[in-house]
């Protein structure tokens, strides 16, 4: 059975592993009237999938982890939590995954403007000169 998924300007429809995506936005308008779906079922299947296209429409557009570490700093100003912590207050309703936390807390500490529990010199390293970000390290945020 073939599934459909309306995104932003968009309609994503697919069965199996195969998902193809069609462009609603006025530019390009396909008509679709309730329960008649083969206008865009014929149009899907003359598009090719555009992963870039799906991940413009699932983030915002502009570098989506700078507004992240914005917003953190505002949220959880004055406020000490866990990594798993501010994932689980601040996650919901977004489409940031936890590793997207992970690398905006790991910059924030980087640039000294959060301190981080036990200190990136105590954690161990990942690959390359990155330092780990588990769910149980503690992040003070300052004071707004």
């Amino acid at each position: 059975m073939p599934l459909f998924h309306k995104v932003r300007n968009g309609l994503i429809f697919g069965t199996g592993s195969l998902f193809k995506w069609v462009d609603l936005s006025p530019a390009n308008p396909v008509p679709l009237e309730d329960g008649d779906h083969g206008l865009a079922l014929r149009q899907a299947a003359s598009l090719g999938f555009n992963p870039r296209e799906f991940m413009q429409a699932q983030l915002p557009l502009d570098k989506p982890l700078d507004r992240l570490d914005k917003a953190l700093l505002e949220v959880f100003a004055g406020r000490r939590l866990t990594v798993e912590q501010v994932f689980a207050e601040h996650n919901v309703g977004t489409n940031y995954l936890l590793t997207h936390y992970k690398e905006v807390l790991r910059r924030l500490e980087e640039k000294d403007v959060v301190e981080a529990s036990p200190t990136a010199e105590a954690r161990p390293k990942l690959a390359g000169d990155k330092v780990s970000m588990a769910g149980d390290v503690i992040i003070s945020f300052p004071k707004a």
